[in-house]
């Protein structure tokens, strides 16, 4: 098997070396994928001279629109953020999740944060508690309501209660999906 095109997309591509400083305003060669753990996101880099702040209401959002991927976004996902001020972020990670914080995964987030706000940030994680609900948590809890709303809604069926009463039956509550 032979890619089409010219000798040089032929070679084999070098290892791109990580650097947490800010985008420089250049696109990645085609058909190449950042060494960030990031996968490329539309509209995700700010125009040049525009930057950004983190806001802790939007974190969710900010995770989607950095396009993460990978550990890195299991990271993001698993994490509130404490304060955004200047140059510097603080997040905040449950003590149970500590093991995504291993230095190249903070790396590729810091890295994901400076190309998304469009400048050097300082990223700091502090391993204890958030105050409030992470994006994972709100996305968990959402998973429970939708179980539960499913559920519900076979359990007061009328046609589901007509087949139990005639044969005797019993809704298996952990058996039943909710519908996409």
């Amino acid at each position: 098997f032979r890619p089409a095109g010219p000798a040089a997309e032929r070679a084999p591509r070098e290892r791109a070396e990580v650097s947490a400083a800010p985008a420089t305003g250049t696109a990645p060669a085609a058909g190449t994928a950042p060494a960030t753990g990031t996968a490329p996101a539309a509209g995700s880099a700010p125009a040049t001279g525009t930057e950004r702040t983190i806001k802790p209401d939007e974190w969710a959002a900010e995770i989607e629109a950095m396009g993460l991927t990978g550990l890195t976004r299991e990271l993001a996902l698993n994490c509130q953020v404490a304060a955004s001020a200047g140059d510097s972020i603080q997040l905040k990670i449950d003590p149970g999740h500590e093991q995504l914080t291993a230095p190249r995964v903070k790396e590729n987030l810091a890295q994901a944060l400076n190309e998304y706000c469009g400048r050097k940030l300082r990223l700091e994680i502090a391993v204890t508690a958030p105050d409030g609900e992470t994006p994972a948590l709100a996305r968990q809890r959402e998973i429970e309501l939708r179980q539960q709303a499913a559920v519900q809604a076979i359990e007061n069926d009328t046609g589901v209660q007509a087949i139990c009463d005639t044969f005797g039956a019993v809704v298996d509550g952990e058996r039943v999906r909710p519908v996409d």
